[in-house]
């Protein structure tokens, strides 16, 4: 009599679940459509980008942030559009670097920088309110307009290399904030 018995390698495969949340995600996730921020539809990786997540919105594309997000790097290419549609005291905050080619429809929303390590605005942009949270070196190496208020509490705010523009708003010129923690080098144009 001869008994036959099979070696089985069981394989840990991950629910499609986990995959979305496993560390291998898309290195740059890109949008595919128009559409909103939070709506998986939009994105390449058929989810919506995390707070460790590198954005790319496309040419042609207008994405729409509709409350407060927090994303790594965020990159606006040529043509493409970013609408900051949440109420005031709603808050786009990036922990990496902000280059922006396109176009930003400034709306009532905060942007806010936020982390340890040196952080770069590139390109063109304007927002209502823009906040620096950490105690590190924001380089403005393009044009920023600020429409409502210009606040940050510590840190280094290094226009050297660009522009900070301070425009108007329905209640007048910008406001500028500058607590004991934080320094400005360059200059503000109003």
């Amino acid at each position: 009599m001869r008994f036959w018995t099979s070696h089985k390698t069981i394989e840990n495969i991950p629910t499609v679940f986990e995959a979305a949340h496993l560390d291998s995600r898309q290195a740059i996730i890109n949008s595919v459509n128009s559409g909103s921020w939070n709506e998986p539809t939009t994105w390449s990786c058929l989810c919506v980008p995390e707070s460790y997540d590198d954005v790319a919105i496309q040419e042609n594309h207008m994405v729409s942030i509709n409350g407060n997000t927090e994303i790594n790097n965020l990159s606006i290419q040529e043509g493409g559009i970013l609408s900051l549609e949440g109420p005031v005291e709603s808050t786009l905050t990036i922990h990496g670097d902000w280059s922006s080619a396109g176009f930003v429809k400034a709306g009532n929303m905060r942007v806010a920088f936020s982390n340890t390590t040196a952080q770069t605005f590139t390109g063109a942009a304007e927002c209502y309110d823009l906040e620096i949270t950490s105690e590190n070196v924001i380089h403005i190496e393009g044009s920023l307009r600020v429409r409502h208020h210009l606040q940050f509490t510590t840190g280094v705010l290094d226009a050297t290399n660009g522009e900070l523009r301070l425009g108007n708003n329905d209640f007048g010129p910008a406001s500028v904030i500058v607590e004991s923690g934080a320094n400005y080098i360059g200059e503000v144009i109003r």
